[in-house]
C-alpha cells in the first residue's frame, strides 16, 4: 500500500509526514511526499497509489482539479483533503472526497489524531473492512459498519438496526457467526446478551445492567456483563 502526502508548505509537510509514518508502519504502507503538484501527477502516472493526503491549494495549482486527474488515473484511490479554508466544500463534492481535514490553527496532537483516524478509515475501506456484507434471497447487500447501531436476533432472523434506512434490514444467520466475523473486522462491536450485539459508538450506558441504543433499552446479561464494561470503559460515554 502506498500513501502520498502533498502540501506546498515544506515545514507543514515534514510535520504531517512524520506523524503519518508512525501509523503507516502498522499497515506496512510506504509514504511518499511531494511539494510540487506536477511532480506528484507525474509520479502517479507511473506508480501505484492508494491513499492521498492533498492540500487544496498546492502553489498555483488547484488541488481539487489535481484530485480529479488522480481519480482518472486510479478511480479506487481515496483522497483526503487538507485545507485552512472552508469555501471549497461545494467543489469537493464533485471531486469525490473521502475525508476532509481542516488544518488551520488546530493543535498538533489533534492534527495527528485526525491523520491517524483518516488513515485507519481509508485502510479499512480499501481492504473492505469498513462494511457489513450479507445475502438475502440470493441478492447481496452492503452497509457501512459505522452506520450499524446493533444486530438483533429474533428466531432465525437477524435484524440490522441502523441510523438510516436500508433496503433489506434482516437476513437469516446465527448471531454467534456474526459475532465471530465482527471480531475480525471491528473491535467496536460487542455482545450484550444472547440476542443482541451493539456498536459501542451508538451505545449509551444506563445502568450496570442496561444500555440504550436508538432510544431502546437492552439488558446486559450476566454472562456478558464483565466483558462489556471492560470494553465500554474507553468509550467513556454516559447518557443522562
Amino acid at each position: 500500500m502506498r500513501i502520498i502526502m502533498c502540501d506546498d508548505n515544506k515545514y507543514f509537510l515534514l510535520m504531517i509526514t512524520d506523524m503519518i509514518r508512525k501509523y503507516a508502519e502498522l499497515y506496512h504502507a510506504e509514504v511518499v511526499t511531494f511539494l510540487n503538484a506536477n511532480e506528484l501527477l507525474e509520479y502517479c502516472r507511473h506508480h501505484t497509489f492508494d491513499i492521498v493526503y492533498l492540500d487544496i491549494e498546492v502553489g498555483k495549482n488547484n488541488g481539487i482539479d489535481m484530485a480529479k486527474i488522480l481519480k482518472v488515473i486510479n478511480p479506487r484511490a481515496l483522497i483526503i483533503y487538507m485545507s485552512a479554508y472552508d469555501q471549497y466544500y461545494v467543489q469537493l463534492a464533485n471531486a469525490e472526497p473521502f475525508r476532509f481535514i481542516y488544518k488551520d490553527g488546530i493543535p498538533n496532537e489533534e492534527l495527528e489524531k485526525k491523520l491517524a483516524d483518516t488513515l485507519n478509515e481509508a485502510v479499512k475501506r480499501i481492504e473492505g473492512k469498513d462494511s457489513w456484507n450479507y445475502t438475502y434471497n440470493r441478492k447481496n447487500y452492503r452497509v457501512l459498519l459505522s452506520k450499524i447501531e446493533c444486530f438483533c436476533s429474533s428466531g432465525r432472523k437477524v435484524y440490522i438496526i441502523t441510523e438510516c434506512e436500508i433496503e433489506q434490514n434482516y437476513y437469516y444467520e446465527k448471531l454467534d457467526n456474526i459475532q465471530e466475523e465482527l471480531e475480525k473486522l471491528d473491535n467496536g462491536f460487542i455482545r450484550i446478551n444472547n440476542r443482541v450485539i451493539v456498536n459501542m459508538v451508538h451505545t449509551f450506558f444506563k445502568s450496570w445492567k442496561k444500555v440504550e441504543v436508538n432510544n431502546k433499552i437492552y439488558a446486559i446479561s450476566a454472562k456478558y456483563r464483565e466483558a462489556f464494561h471492560e470494553k465500554y470503559r474507553p468509550f467513556g460515554k454516559i447518557k443522562i
